[in-house]
């Protein structure tokens, strides 16, 4: 069963704020760049550009566009590349309120741009890889490996539902 993974307005906002600032700072420099800065301060502008280019490039083609769960595995799809966690590895699976992740500090991550991506801690679970797009529609899961997942797909009831059967079938 495939499961959409939309964007939230805060991120697609964040996204929007990030994307305007870079081509901003990108007109002022190609406008700027012939004074008397020096080639060092040129070319320190354009690298820094250029980094930032390649970050937002890594969010666009990193947050998953799309989740698929069927009797074998847990399928995390983005255009760069596919996670999969077997469903004999998920533990447990639950719908997690948004409250309890309010304290949820992100160790590196994306910051919203196109989702939040990476590595958060709060208190209540612990450590947590985000394969998120927006920051409602928490589903939890807990592998054999001590791994915590969050993913955020726009039915998160629904998926809570079809990964259990496929535990209760698999274990």
């Amino acid at each position: 069963m495939k499961f959409a993974a939309s964007l939230d307005t805060k991120s697609i906002l964040i996204t929007i704020g990030i994307v305007i600032t870079l081509i901003l700072i990108s007109m002022w420099h190609i406008r700027n760049r012939n004074k008397s800065h020096g080639k060092l301060i040129n070319r320190t502008r354009a690298a820094a550009i250029a980094i930032l280019l390649v970050v937002m490039g890594y969010c666009f083609l990193s947050y998953p566009r799309l989740y698929v769960v069927n009797r074998d595995k847990l399928i995390i799809k983005s255009l760069l590349s596919e996670v999969q966690i077997p469903v004999r590895q998920i533990l447990d699976c639950r719908m997690v309120p948004v409250p309890e992740m309010q304290d949820a500090e992100r160790i590196f991550g994306t910051l919203g741009i196109f989702g939040y991506n990476g590595y958060y801690h709060n208190k209540t679970i612990g450590d947590m890889k985000f394969y998120a797009t927006r920051y409602s529609n928490f589903v939890l899961i807990h592998t054999l490996t001590g791994q915590s997942v969050i993913l955020t797909p726009d039915k998160p009831k629904d998926m809570v539902d079809e990964i259990t059967s496929d535990i209760t079938i698999n274990n």
